[in-house]
């Protein structure tokens, strides 16, 4: 399991927008860390969030912006999906 999510969490210098719209947001390995306890966490573990968000609302709220007609389309089915419970 560690495996995979060392995979899953990679460096990178910049942003860069896939092919599908999709993104890929930066994370540089500028080695700061911070220590919480015994962990000790990069900017691996930072996810993209917005600090205005974060200070009106008062919680965290992860962003992530794709420009894609295939991304619209996946929104709209999945908010007008049939539900069991409505």
């Amino acid at each position: 399991m560690q495996e995979v999510l060392s995979q899953a969490l990679l460096y990178t210098p910049h942003t860069i927008i896939k092919q599908d719209g999709y993104s890929d947001y930066a994370c540089p390995e500028n080695g700061r860390t911070i220590q919480k306890h015994q962990d000790v966490f990069d900017n691996k573990h930072v996810v993209p969030h917005s600090r205005e968000l974060l200070v009106q609302f008062d919680c965290h709220i992860n962003l992530k912006v794709c420009g894609s007609i295939k991304a619209v389309k996946y929104i709209h089915r999945y908010i007008y999906k049939d539900s069991p419970f409505r």
